[in-house]
Parts: structure tokens; sequence; C-alpha cells
């Protein structure tokens, strides 16, 4: 574990000036990217396909499921006839034990490129991606793109990070998609959030490879449901806990603000201050 905590320390200082850099271009370009969104025909569609989904599902609950282990330890079928919102590489979960799924988003570069052929061929109501993400991704009338800001980080700011209840106009980056899923969830007018699978729960594998923030699996991915999540060759972000864990909570309270519940209906896991509940108990 010290050898590990070495090379993180070493390949972050490598890492520090080339992130502040692409944080200026990324900075710039989403400015520009939300001007035209706002104010150009360019991304009318866009916004036009986004709008279809404002409130529709008015009063309603849904269930964000997250990636964790804890996933492994539920009946994942009584969800078939609630409302879900999935991420990244939970088809491995739904296609093996014959879940549909009903909404999908994902905005972390990795698993997006690692799994867009899956992605693109998704059997869902709506698939919601970031705009710059958008090169991945062949024409798909269920892919949505979002207006989505992953750089304007200021952590000092007391509302940071910010929430959107609109998704047609903008989203934000909060360290982890369940943020995102969050967004979507208000967007879409539910007034019940569940959250599963949410067990903020990382180690970091001695033989991963690790490059500046980015860490490249040579075995079984040990941190989610399954083995093949973020298996051999896969790349993903070194996670920050105590950051995903901050801004889940910041937008279980932005949503009370708006009326909204949210509950954790997660087996065990690290998720503070969310409302527990139990999974068996609210669903048939």
């Amino acid at each position: 574990m010290g050898e590990v905590l070495f090379r993180l320390n070493e390949e972050l200082g490598k890492y520090f000036l080339y992130r502040a850099l692409r944080f200026l271009i990324r900075k710039n370009k989403e400015g520009l990217r939300s001007y035209l969104w706002n104010n150009t025909k360019t991304f009318a569609l866009c916004k036009a396909k986004l709008g279809k989904f404002r409130g529709i599902h008015e009063g309603e609950r849904v269930f964000i499921i997250g990636n964790g282990p804890s996933l492994n330890q539920m009946n994942l079928l009584k969800l078939k006839n609630e409302n879900t919102i999935a991420c990244n590489a939970f088809f491995l979960k739904s296609q093996k034990i014959g879940l549909p799924l009903k909404y999908y988003c994902v905005e972390d570069i990795h698993p997006a490129w690692d799994n867009r052929n899956e992605i693109q061929n998704l059997n869902c109501e709506g698939i919601f991606i970031p705009y710059d993400l958008k090169w991945m991704y062949r024409k798909n009338k269920n892919i949505n793109f979002l207006n989505f800001h992953r750089s304007y980080l200021q952590s000092s700011d007391k509302n940071f990070p910010y929430f959107s209840t609109d998704a047609s106009k903008k989203c934000y980056w909060g360290g982890t998609v369940t943020y995102l899923s969050m967004q979507l969830a208000v967007f879409l007018g539910f007034k019940e959030i569940i959250l599963i699978g949410i067990d903020l729960s990382y180690k970091i594998p001695d033989d991963a490879k690790i490059k500046g923030n980015v860490i490249t699996t040579l075995g079984e991915d040990p941190n989610h449901f399954d083995g093949r999540y973020f298996g051999y060759g896969k790349k993903w972000h070194i996670p920050d806990t105590q950051f995903m864990n901050d801004s889940i909570i910041h937008g279980f309270r932005e949503c009370k603000k708006a009326g909204i519940n949210v509950y954790n209906a997660t087996v065990g896991g690290n998720l503070k201050e969310v409302p527990r509940v139990d999974f068996d108990s609210i669903v048939e």
C-alpha cells in the first residue's frame, strides 16, 4: 500500500500542470458552448429533444442505480416495474439478469469510451450523454446530449458543486455519475429518489498502472458488482470518495429544497447523512 501511495503522489505531481492547462481550455470551451446553446439554432435539436423529458414523471419515484458490489446482495428483479436510472457498465448486470432499463447516463470519458458500443445499442427510453463526448457515438434517436459543465471548479464556493434542475439548459459535474443522475431525476419530475449500490468504497490494486489521475486495471475489478466492470485494460480515474459523498449530500439537500425526497437503500456502504430505507420493504 505504501508503494501505491508513493506512486500516486509522484504521478499526481507530474500531472498538475497538465490538468491546470486542460482546465482553462475546457472552461473557455464550455463558456462558448453555453452561449451557443442558448442563443443559436446549432443546438436547437438537442434542447428540443431534452425538453420532451421535462416533468414527464411528475410525482413518481425512481431508483438511481450505482455500481457497487452491494448490488450482488439485492434482488434487482424487483425493479422490473420501477423507474430506473442506470449508468456506466450496469448493462453487465441488467443483461445478465434480464432487467429492463428505463434511463441511462454516463459522463466520465473512460467508461463512455470503453463501453461506447454497448451504450450505443442500449434498449431504453432515454440515454443521456455530455455533448463533449458526442464524437464517440453514431446517430441514435435515444441518445440525448447535455450541456454538461466539468470545468467550473470553485471548491471555496459554498454552493459547489452546482446543481441543475433544468437539464435542457445545463448540468454539472460532481465527481460521480450519481450526481448527474440526481439532476436528471429532478428534471424528469420525480418526487422520490431511491439510491442503491452507492457503496463509496474503493481500493487500488497493487498491480494497477497509474499515470496522472488515471488508473489502468491489469486484473479483475474489485470495486464493482462485476470483475469486468473496470477489468483488464480498462481505465478509470482515481476515486475521491469523500468528494463523491459530499456531492451526493449536496444533491440530497438541493432536492429537499425542491420538495423531493431522497433515500439511501444501499446494502451497507459509506454514504452518510442521506436517510436510510430498506430496499425489500419498499418494493414488491
